[in-house]
């Protein structure tokens, strides 16, 4: 009988160890998609730029971050990791470890997200903020620019963006309190 119900025990600890297992693990999903969004400016009404986003790595639910690369028209940056709560995106381009030219805002999930790249001193071979010339060329204006997923017209997008930034914010000064 002792035999029996050390047996019993065994495989009820087992069994939990399993389901444990199972739900504990990392879920995974793997990106590989293009998206046709528009860049638009804060200040510059007149400002609509399309803009093709690739996304190319791993969405982990669990610690709900990216990894993996992405690429704004021609610019691909690699390595890239970003996580919601810290707001910046690290990324290699061209094998050399640079901080991201921009700052990401998005909701937990990733379901919308709002790319922002900040006014920069624009000058005619500056590599310095390669993303921002890219997106600014053809602009006589200097402005911050922002792309935001999902938005279908300026006004959405500057909405989302200001939601996302906001929540952001207000999350980052409850957890400094």
């Amino acid at each position: 009988m002792k035999k029996l119900l050390y047996w019993s025990i065994a495989i009820l600890i087992l069994t939990g160890l399993i389901i444990y297992g199972f739900t504990s693990a990392p879920k995974v999903i793997r990106l590989d998609r293009h998206i046709e969004v528009t860049a638009y400016k804060l200040q510059d009404t007149s400002f609509a730029k399309p803009v093709t986003l690739a996304l190319k790595g791993a969405f982990d639910e669990k610690s709900e971050s990216y990894v993996g690369k992405l690429g704004i028209n021609d610019i691909e940056y690699s390595y890239c990791s970003l996580s919601p709560e810290v707001g910046f995106m690290n990324c290699a381009l061209e094998a050399v470890w640079l901080p991201f030219s921009g700052r990401v805002y998005a909701n937990k999930d990733f379901s919308q997200w709002s790319l922002e790249v900040p006014q920069q001193t624009y000058e005619a071979n500056d590599t310095t903020n390669d993303l921002y010339n890219s997106l600014n060329q053809g602009s006589t204006t200097h402005d911050t620019i922002i792309i935001s997923i999902p938005a279908t017209d300026r006004e959405s997008a500057v909405k989302l963006y200001q939601r996302l930034q906001k929540d952001w914010s207000d999350n980052l000064q409850r957890k400094h309190r």
